[in-house]
């Protein structure tokens, strides 16, 4: 289980945004795996705990550099 957000650092705030971000992802993804299909979305899941992970120990260049991985990829989607 993630660490709680420190709200005293920017990182808390974007981790709570992050974390609604990779729920939506993550269901996503299993509506997509329940219907049998492979999800191009799968392939962001990685970047994305990266950067919600990141966000919440304060590491904001990280946490924005895993979010252009995310970008990138949604381009092709």
């Amino acid at each position: 289980m993630a660490d709680a957000p420190d709200r005293s650092r920017p990182g808390g705030v974007w981790s709570d945004f992050l974390d609604q971000a990779d729920r939506v992802l993550l269901a996503r993804v299993e509506e997509a795996a329940a219907a049998g299909e492979d999800s191009p979305l799968q392939n962001m899941v990685a970047s994305m705990a990266v950067a919600r992970r990141t966000a919440a120990q304060g590491d904001l260049g990280v946490a924005a550099t895993s979010l252009g991985h995310c970008e990138t990829l949604a381009q092709y989607l």
